[in-house]
C-alpha cells in the first residue's frame, strides 16, 4: 500500500514539471539547439570532410547558436509562453522575481525577473 502511495506521488510531481513553464522552455531551446547542430552532423557524415572544412562548419554552426542566443531567445520565449497559454499551463507573472538569486562580486543580491532569467540568464549561466 506505502509503495503505490510514492509511485502515485511520483507520478503526480513527473507530470507537475512536464506541464511547467521550465520543462516546456527547456523542451523548445532543446529543439532549437539540435536542429542547429543536426545540420553540421548532417554534413560531416556525408563524406569524409577535410580538416578546413569541418572547420568551417563547426565555425557556422557555432555562429548559428549564437545568433539564437543573441536573437532568437525573444521569438523562443513568445513560442514557449504562446503553448502555455493554448493549453492552459500555468506560469507565473513574468515581471515576477525568479526563485533563484544571484551574487555579484559585491555579494548584494541581484533580484532576477522569470523573463530576465529565461530570456538572458539562462542562455549564460546554463
Amino acid at each position: 500500500m506505502q509503495k503505490n502511495f510514492v509511485q502515485c506521488a511520483n507520478a503526480d510531481s513527473s507530470c507537475n514539471y512536464l506541464e511547467s513553464f521550465d520543462f516546456i522552455f527547456i523542451l523548445h531551446l532543446m529543439k532549437e539547439i539540435m536542429g542547429i547542430t543536426d545540420l553540421l552532423r548532417q554534413a560531416l557524415q556525408k563524406q569524409p570532410q577535410d580538416v578546413v572544412n569541418a572547420m568551417l562548419l563547426v565555425r557556422s554552426t557555432k555562429t548559428l547558436i549564437q545568433d539564437l542566443r543573441e536573437n532568437g531567445r525573444d521569438k523562443l520565449f513568445a513560442n514557449v509562453v504562446s503553448i502555455c497559454e493554448n493549453h492552459d499551463i500555468e506560469f507565473h507573472d513574468l515581471n515576477d522575481c525568479h526563485s533563484t538569486t544571484r551574487f555579484r562580486r559585491s555579494r548584494l543580491k541581484e533580484n532576477v525577473t522569470i523573463k530576465h532569467y529565461f530570456t538572458i540568464d539562462f542562455f549564460y549561466y546554463h
